[in-house]
């Protein structure tokens, strides 16, 4: 099993939300002594993969990343749907803002069902990005649909498959819109995602 701490698991919510920032990103979690640095990104280059392929775990009742993968799940405070979790103060650029996490490490997800995510639309950002993966090289990112190494040793189930009409849209809406509302949340710069994205991070994402 694959095990993240909670340094990790912060580090990859702001590796998402950080992903378009054409300024550096520091990141302070005083009470852990945890601190992250983002470099500024020059170009946020899409894939053509991502327009190609869609996918949903729903489909195959598959929750094998939220039961072999051990993390913490991290909300913004005021979208936490309510368990375990305990308030975490985290700094961005010396600005304080309220967390939620749970720990996933030493206890399964307080949200997993033997139906999936009981909330599903609602979860952790990085849980709504599983398979669609901002790849960082050096000060560039490329944006696209793959599956993770880790997939082929789970034994992901998923097939990505042609969007049918519209469903494109809803597939990269439900994404980005939740991704730019957390970085406009967090006060970090997202001007460096293309045209071909910014549409989706005002699309209504309702299916």
């Amino acid at each position: 099993m694959a095990v993240h701490g909670l340094g990790r698991s912060l580090r990859a919510y702001f590796h998402y939300v950080t992903a378009a920032s054409a300024s550096p990103v520091h990141v302070e979690v005083p009470e852990r002594r945890v601190e992250l640095a983002f470099p500024a990104v020059a170009e946020v280059r899409v894939s053509r993969l991502l327009f190609e392929r869609t996918y949903s775990c729903r489909d195959y009742a598959c929750s094998r990343c939220c039961s072999r993968v051990s993390f913490w799940n991290v909300w913004r405070a005021a979208d936490y749907p309510g368990g375990p979790g305990r308030e975490l103060r985290v700094r961005v650029n010396g600005i304080e803002h309220r967390f939620v996490v749970e720990d996933h490490v030493h206890s399964p997800c307080a949200h997993l069902r033997s139906a999936g995510c009981a909330v599903y639309g609602r979860e952790p950002l990085h849980c709504a990005f599983p398979l669609v993966k901002l790849k960082r090289f050096a000060d560039r990112v490329v944006v696209t649909t793959e599956r993770y190494s880790r997939n082929r040793y789970m034994g992901c189930p998923v097939e990505f498959r042609t969007p049918a009409p519209g469903e494109l849209d809803h597939f990269l809406a439900r994404r980005f819109r939740r991704w730019a509302r957390e970085a406009d949340w967090l006060g970090i710069d997202r001007s460096r995602l293309p045209e071909s994205l910014q549409r989706y991070c005002i699309m209504d994402s309702a299916p």
